[in-house]
Parts: C-alpha cells; sequence; structure tokens
C-alpha cells in the first residue's frame, strides 16, 4: 500500500498511556502492497512508534532509528551502547544479543523520547533522546535495588504519567533465578527512582508488553505473573491499581484459583489492561480464556470465565466490598461490565 498520509502520532504502545489502541480513523485496504522496506541493525521486538512524520525503531542491538514515514530512509539513528550477549545469561528466548525490548515512549510536549537499553555490563539504562537528532540528553541506571539484573528483563512498554516514566520487570524466558516483578517510576525531572515490587519470594514478573496502563486519575495498572507462593495471597497473577508514585496499593484483583496456578506455573493474565473514559476496562487472558471486566472506581471486581457455552463468574480475590455487575460472552466478544 501507499505510505500513509500524517494524520495522527502514536507516541506509545497502543498510541497512549491509556493503551487504547484506536486512532483517528483507519484507511481502507483493498489490495496492500510494501510501502518500503528499512533494514536495521537487529531484531526489532519493541512496537515502532510514529511522531511527527517519522518512524522511531529500537533494535536489540541497542540502536534507535528515526525513519522517514513516507520514505523509510533514515533521518537519524543512534547506538546506546553494546547489548548482552544472550548466551552468557541463565535462560532467555531472545538472541543472539538482547537490548532493547520494551516499547520506548514519547513526551509530545518535550519532544523527548524515553528508551531502556540492556547493556552488555548487565545493566538496564534509561536513555533521554532528542527527537530532533537523537542526541542523548540525560541516562539513568533503573535497575531496581537489590535485584540481579542478568535474571531481570524489560519486556513492557515504558509508560507517562503524573510526570513519571514507568519501567516495568519481569524474568527471563525459563523463570530461573530470583527474579520479582517490578514497576520503576522514574521522575521526567530527575531524581530518585521509585520503585515498587510485587511481595512475592520469587516469580511475578510484570511481563506484559503492553506494560503499565495508566488511569485518568494517574492510577497506574499492572498486570503480575504467576509467583512462588502456594498459601498467603502474594500479589501474583493478579491485577494490581499502584498510586502514581507507586509507593501504595490502592486496589487488586486476583482469580480464586490463583494458588493453584501458580502450583501449575500458569499465567492467569497475559496483557495489560486497557483504561477508557467510562472507569471500565477489559481484557483476555490467552492461557486460561478469562476476560475479566472491572470497574476502576469499585473495591471489588468480578471475573467471567467463558466455558461450555456459558458464563462463569470469579469474585476472586479483592478487598472486601460490591464488586460491579458483569457479564460475559464467547471470547471473540469483549466482557462487559454494567
Amino acid at each position: 500500500m501507499a505510505s500513509p498520509a500524517l494524520a495522527a502520532d502514536w507516541p506509545q504502545y497502543h498510541r497512549n498511556s491509556a493503551r487504547t489502541g484506536v486512532g483517528p480513523a483507519s484507511p481502507a485496504l483493498s489490495s496492500p502492497s510494501v510501502a518500503w522496506t528499512a533494514h536495521l541493525d537487529g531484531d526489532v521486538y519493541a512496537s515502532p512508534l510514529i511522531v511527527a512524520g517519522h518512524v522511531l525503531a529500537a533494535t536489540e542491538n541497542n540502536t534507535v532509528y528515526s525513519l522517514d514515514l513516507f520514505s523509510g530512509s533514515v533521518v537519524w539513528k543512534i547506538h546506546l551502547g553494546d547489548p548482552v550477549d544472550a548466551s552468557s545469561l541463565p535462560c532467555g528466548n531472545i538472541g543472539p544479543v538482547t537490548g532493547i525490548t520494551g516499547t520506548p515512549a514519547v513526551d509530545l510536549a518535550t519532544g523527548r523520547l524515553y528508551v531502556v537499553a540492556f547493556l552488555r555490563t548487565k545493566h538496564h539504562m534509561l536513555y533521554t533522546l532528542s527527537l530532533v537528532d537523537g542526541s542523548v540528553i540525560a541516562q539513568q541506571d533503573v535497575d531496581p535495588p537489590g535485584s540481579n539484573p542478568a535474571v531481570h528483563q524489560e519486556r513492557g512498554a515504558l509508560a507517562l504519567g503524573a510526570n513519571f516514566v514507568y519501567v516495568p520487570f519481569g524474568g527471563l524466558y525459563g523463570d530461573c533465578g530470583a527474579y520479582h516483578g517490578y514497576v520503576q517510576a522514574v521522575p521526567l525531572a530527575g531524581g530518585a527512582v521509585l520503585s515498587y515490587k510485587v511481595p512475592t519470594a520469587r516469580e511475578a514478573g510484570i511481563w506484559s508488553p503492553q506494560g503499565a496502563t495508566i488511569a485518568p486519575d494517574g492510577s497506574v495498572y499492572v498486570v503480575s505473573g504467576n509467583g512462588d507462593s502456594r498459601s498467603a495471597f502474594d500479589y501474583s497473577n493478579a491485577v494490581i491499581q499502584l498510586s502514581p508514585d507507586v509507593q501504595s496499593v490502592r486496589s487488586y484483583f486476583a482469580p480464586s484459583n490463583w494458588a493453584s496456578l501458580n502450583a501449575a506455573t500458569q499465567t492467569w493474565a497475559q496483557s495489560a489492561p486497557p483504561s477508557s473514559h467510562r472507569s471500565v476496562s477489559s481484557w483476555p487472558s490467552a492461557s486460561r480464556g478469562w476476560h475479566i471486566c472491572l470497574r476502576r472506581a469499585a473495591s471489588a471486581v468480578l471475573a467471567g470465565r467463558w466455558q461450555a457455552g456459558r458464563c462463569a463468574r470469579d469474585r476472586g480475590v479483592g478487598p472486601p466490598g460490591p464488586g460491579p455487575p458483569s457479564t460475559c460472552r464467547a471470547p471473540t466478544v469483549s466482557t462487559h461490565c454494567r
């Protein structure tokens, strides 16, 4: 197909921190064909972004490119440092090198791009780049305190909100080492990094590609994977609502069988929740066939699962209080709250 007309920017994963994934319009596709091809220096796991007529792409070789939206020609590129040799890690499924994996985020107001690179010294570095020429404005180590960077991966997309850039962490494919789920809140103006750690003995990575979802009130929503506990609830296999500074948990939800999912090393939720102005969110779990629906203003949540032609409901684990009614439909149709 022909190169697209410049209709709207797409500066973050699924366009914005709310992860709505909706643009102002979609072009009609009749006989699509390749408009252009750009050869980059490594694999691309991060979603490309579109800002002001430029396609921003990042590679596992730790290189960020700005490409002309209409021709694919390189406007600028910057190599941020040697990536990690995948064979030096205890496990993982990205190779032969691993560098930039999580989708960057662009602050349109300041013309800055935020991106995390995994460097050969086995540290995760947050870079702030100028959109004009790719020059480095600032850089800051964002490895969580006390963590082993060699067993943590920054797979989730970065998100902007409440004057922070949010950086999620999980483990490597294979669940090796003493990793945890983290969210790092880095002040846009500089300063100390604030950290949230899922309170489990091990695992519960925050690794979904969407990373964190930011609600209009600044709340930070994340989804954790399976954890180590088989008895006391440890916020694994859960949806967690954090304060903007990620220092407190405002609410949470986990299915009632979270412990058995942990025991089977199964992750209940594999994608982060999109936010909406109606204060209603829904998203599927690929591993369990669940569609859940939550209302941000409520203190408890209902979940629906399509099973054997009917909708089974599960109040799960969460703060006490009345949950909103929910309905469940076939997996191809989103769950709805009323």
